[in-house]
């Protein structure tokens, strides 16, 4: 769990009560704001038969969205993955006995006396 916070930094109040006392300008140093991120991601990978879960240190929202990002994208392709199931070939893949594009299918050898010139492939 992450936690995002906002607050004014330690220089910003000095800064302002050092100018206030010069030129009355140095309140507006105290609009300005930091914001600070701590904590962690926790990610979970699940499986047949075991489970794995870890904690991810984070610094930023950044870092948090890279994270998420990066589980969705593991996530996409193990889904892919397990859709296509073990013994079936995969789309775009010639069936088995199939000749593959460019490839002459089995048969006479031309100019073979059993071949009539116009039998087509």
């Amino acid at each position: 769990m992450s936690v995002t916070s906002q607050s004014i930094p330690a220089w910003a109040v000095v800064c302002a009560i050092i100018f206030f006392l010069f030129c009355l300008l140095g309140l507006l140093f105290l609009l300005i704001k930091e914001t600070t991120t701590q904590g962690s991601v926790q990610v979970s990978v699940h499986g047949p038969g075991f489970v794995h879960t870890t904690q991810i240190p984070v610094t930023s929202p950044a870092q948090i969205a890279d994270i998420n990002a990066r589980i969705q994208h593991a996530r996409m392709l193990t889904a892919a993955y397990t859709s296509v199931l073990p013994g079936q070939p995969q789309p775009g893949q010639p069936q088995p006995g199939q000749p593959q594009p460019g490839q002459q299918p089995p048969g006479p050898a031309a100019g073979n006396p059993g071949q009539e010139p116009t039998q087509t492939w």
